[in-house]
């Protein structure tokens, strides 16, 4: 499949290019930006670049979608997201997502994430969209919530990570609710 071009109020998402490469490898380095990825810290440009094919691959086999969130006032990505894993087999995708640390607070994910529903029910033919993240991650968690989502789940100590057990929440929206906010 081929990634189409998004617009938002501030945001233009876009297909991830290779061009990216050095850009996610400044994120995906970055300790405090990994902080709730459950993955761990990249230390080598070709680890970035499979990041970035990973997406591509995705989109070609339809198993997932993901966009770089290009700011449209200064031409700069600030994030990425999109249903990173799709089911079409049971029209459900998980939403992934990741803000530049200098971003945070501006209602950049929020604008995207809500573009990124809408375009999973109204041309993907999902019937769920789900997002999974760590409790602490209270930035997350109001994304979510402003675009309808509803948490459904806690999965207590679910993974391991940097020593710790972490409990993780899962938040959902169906196409039945998304439709009704109208």
């Amino acid at each position: 499949m081929k990634i189409p071009t998004l617009e938002t109020e501030r945001l233009i998402l876009r297909a991830p290019t290779m061009e990216d490469v050095d850009w996610f490898f400044s994120l995906r380095s970055d300790k405090e930006f990994m902080k709730y990825m459950h993955r761990p810290v990249i230390k080598e440009m070709s680890e970035a670049q499979a990041f970035v094919q990973n997406f591509l691959d995705r989109a070609e086999s339809e198993t997932g979608l993901q966009w770089v969130l290009e700011e449209k006032a200064s031409g700069n990505p600030v994030g990425y997201a999109g249903p990173w894993r799709w089911d079409s087999k049971n029209n459900t995708g998980e939403l992934g997502y990741g803000l530049d640390l200098n971003h945070v607070g501006k209602g950049f994910m929020r604008e995207a994430v809500a573009a990124c529903i809408k375009y999973g029910f109204e041309h993907m033919n999902l019937e769920r969209i789900e997002a999974w993240m760590e409790d602490q991650n209270h930035g997350s968690r109001k994304v979510v919530e402003a675009n309808g989502m509803q948490r459904e789940a806690t999965l207590r100590h679910y993974v391991l990570h940097d020593g710790k057990y972490r409990n993780l929440y899962i938040y959902s929206i169906l196409r039945s609710e998304y439709s009704r906010r109208g």
